[in-house]
């Protein structure tokens, strides 16, 4: 197809950097316990003197890549861009279909994929909303995420939840004191507030036929990810003998495990969390989303701990453009000690926000900030064709 007439970008230099931002408050949950943000976040400078900002988070135990692969991979992957026309959004779903051939990097692919779809809509003064559908998600409602309760922060989450008015939350099960976690926070939150449970993989089979039948008292409207990785085949089976809908997140980050999940278990009990870094970025999970809403399965929009402004700007943009049963996010300004954003990407009294509306991700990025809590993995310039890692 030509080009001819179209304005077209290319990338001049391009700064991989490892983002590690103090929590106020320590999250956990069965997979991982984290003290601080594990953020990938891209800069790209392009030759029309804009700048554009993505972000990636990678988790080895959802998927067996982790910042090491990231890391032994970067420069072959981001010389990629040399000498790459920008002019759509079709360059950038091109773009990102060779990197991951290359190398299967989903939350690489996702910082790269954010950053240039920034840069794009920058340049057109638009927001990428308009890259990612039609749909328009009314009211824009986030939920609380309740880590592990301990007798030193339950009474700090608890209260941050009612001061709140949270609709619903989600809470992270799998310990052996779960269902009196549960009776607290039921008792807490009143009859009105909406909750689900995340097991993140906790439970083998026979635990969980026992555990998730204890759940229904306390008016639990799905459980995610139940079972041991070992087990994760057996979900199907789960889902016949137990009557809450099944989430799963660790087990679907690609259209490959949605169909197998989707011709095993019935669509009425079946969810997807959808996450924009393990589906490869806000396309990758628009596709996944897309999928599911065919087929009549229910999606959540998760988010993983710990992520910037990047992400959560991204997140809000998909949410605003997505029809979905449940979204996560925004938490920064709950439990970080800071962010690289001029402005928190926050929501409102019951979790209610505001859409995007700026040009690109319609955030600006302090990069002082970015510097300061972050590792340089890799920085490249493509005019003098020199790189640093």
């Amino acid at each position: 197809m030509s080009s001819h007439g179209a304005s077209q970008m290319k990338i001049t230099r391009v700064g991989l950097f490892k983002v590690e931002i103090p929590f106020t408050l320590s999250v956990n949950h069965n997979l991982k316990r984290r003290s601080c943000t594990e953020a990938l976040v891209v800069q790209l400078h392009a030759d029309n003197g804009l700048v554009g900002f993505g972000e990636g988070a990678p988790r080895k135990y959802v998927n067996g890549i982790g910042f090491d692969d990231v890391e032994d991979n970067a420069l072959d992957c981001l010389n990629l861009l040399q000498n790459r026309n920008i002019r759509s959004v079709g360059d950038i779903k091109r773009f990102c279909q060779l990197l991951l051939k290359r190398h299967y990097l989903p939350s690489l692919a996702s910082a790269l994929e954010i950053a240039l779809l920034d840069l794009l809509f920058k340049e057109k003064n638009d927001s990428l909303a308009n890259a990612l559908g039609t749909e328009h998600q009314q009211p824009i409602v986030y939920s609380a995420v309740i880590p592990f309760l301990t007798p030193q922060n339950k009474d700090r989450i608890l209260s941050l939840v009612l001061k709140n008015a949270f609709r619903e939350v989600k809470v992270k099960v799998g310990q052996v004191d779960d269902l009196e976690s549960l009776e607290l926070i039921r008792n807490t939150l009143g009859d009105h507030v909406d909750i689900r449970v995340d097991a993140n993989r906790a439970w083998t089979f026979s635990e969980a036929q026992r555990m998730v039948p204890l759940l229904k008292k306390f008016g639990v409207t799905s459980i995610e990810e139940p079972l041991i990785a070992e087990e994760i085949d057996r979900l199907p089976e789960l889902s016949q003998k137990i009557k809450i809908a099944l989430m799963l997140d660790e087990s679907v980050y690609n259209l490959v495990q949605a169909k197998h999940f989707f011709e095993r278990i019935n669509a009425e009990q079946l969810l997807f969390n959808i996450k924009i870094s393990k589906s490869t970025g806000l396309l990758g999970a628009s596709r996944l989303y897309q999928y599911a809403k065919d087929r009549n399965i229910a999606c959540q929009l998760g988010c993983n701990v710990g992520e910037t402004a990047i992400l959560s700007a991204a997140g809000r943009l998909f949410a605003q453009t997505h029809l979905l049963r449940h979204i996560e996010g925004s938490f920064a300004p709950f439990f970080m000690a800071d962010d690289i954003g001029t402005k928190p990407v926050a929501f409102g009294l019951g979790g209610l926000a505001k859409p995007m509306t700026g040009p690109g991700l319609g955030i600006e990025i302090d990069t002082a900030k970015l510097l300061a809590y972050s590792q340089s993995v890799a920085d490249l310039s493509f005019r003098s064709n020199m790189a640093v890692k």
